[in-house]
């Protein structure tokens, strides 16, 4: 039987790396809102885009076996914004430079349509 995950590049391998590090990243935010806490996603954007950007230039079977990972991420996001509007949390103010899970859910979604073109 044949391995139906494609070869993987060392681009390929350190965007990887960098997509376990964000899903990681977002899981532990996810479990500090749960508990009351706060989050602190403000870079989380800028590095989403960099590897939807960089998935672009991968041959396209590792680009859609690695970007299969960006559903999953989106749904994390998705659930702390329903943990915070549960509290009450709408918005996170000009001076904070925290990104609530809706701006960052937004600035996901920009980058993972920038990769569908």
């Amino acid at each position: 039987m044949t391995d139906p995950s494609p070869p993987s590049s060392d681009q390929g391998e350190l965007l990887g790396r960098e997509l376990t590090a964000i899903r990681e990243t977002v899981t532990a935010a996810a479990r500090r809102v749960e508990e009351g806490g706060q989050a602190d996603l403000s870079l989380l954007g800028a590095r989403v885009e960099t590897v939807c950007a960089a998935l672009l230039s991968l041959p396209p079977l590792e680009a859609r076996a690695l970007g299969a990972q960006l559903p999953a991420i989106a749904e994390t996001l998705d659930g702390i914004a329903r943990t915070l509007t549960k509290r009450g949390v709408t918005s996170v103010g000009a001076s904070d430079s925290r990104v609530s899970p809706n701006q960052a859910a937004r600035a996901y979604g920009a980058s993972m349509a920038k990769g569908r073109r």
